[in-house]
């Protein structure tokens, strides 16, 4: 009885072997698990670069004489009306300053409205030229920390203001004589002017 040869070519069955392993190499590639990415895109923006900025104080227009934004986050000025304390409420103002003194022509009881709006009301009266000391501007620094801004710092019409700027700069800032100056004039000074630079220059003296 003839017996029939059941093997196949070897040509055959290398091309079976080299299916069956390209075919499995396929199968052993899985896709990236979720949540993962392979790669970046180009132009692509990373989670971590898409963090909001920091919100910035926009200052709003006041009827209050000589009223601007002096620092980042402190506005200066003279006195405010009443719609001016609602503005500086509905703009996230924190804290007024009020550096008149008692009774002053012009000026009103301005703490119930403001307790009235959310806004934290100080008194940090500066009569002229003779209160303007390295110890009211550290008060003047102290009422001014990070918890109280943004804030809205005024007198008459911003000339007392600037002067004790300039002196927190002179004597707490470590700034030169024409530093603090340039600091008081951004501030609101004025008139006072002369008066403040001898005041400063006879301090550096000492």
């Amino acid at each position: 009885m003839k017996i029939h040869d059941c093997k196949r070519p070897l040509s055959t069955s290398l091309l079976c072997a080299f299916l069956f392993f390209s075919l499995a190499a396929g199968n052993c590639t899985s896709p990236p698990a979720q949540g993962e990415s392979s790669s970046a895109e180009p132009g692509s923006v990373s989670e971590s670069s898409q963090q909001e900025p920091e919100p910035t104080f926009e200052a709003p227009t006041l009827e209050a004489p000589n009223a601007q934004l002096a620092f980042d986050q402190i506005m200066v000025g003279g006195q405010p009306t009443e719609a001016d304390l609602e503005k500086l409420a509905a703009s996230g103002v924190k804290t007024i300053i009020n550096m008149r003194t008692a009774g002053e022509p012009g000026s009103w009881e301005e703490a119930p409205k403001a307790s009235e709006l959310g806004i934290t009301y100080r008194d940090l009266p500066i009569s002229g030229a003779d209160d303007l000391t390295p110890e009211n501007a550290q008060v003047l620094a102290d009422l001014l920390g990070p918890e109280a801004l943004p804030a809205f710092v005024h007198c008459a019409s911003g000339n007392r203001v600037g002067g004790l700027f300039a002196v927190k700069a002179f004597h707490l800032d470590g700034k030169s004589l024409d530093e603090a100056m340039e600091i008081g004039e951004k501030s609101g000074l004025t008139r006072m002017a002369p008066v403040v630079r001898e005041l400063l220059e006879g301090d550096g003296s000492e």
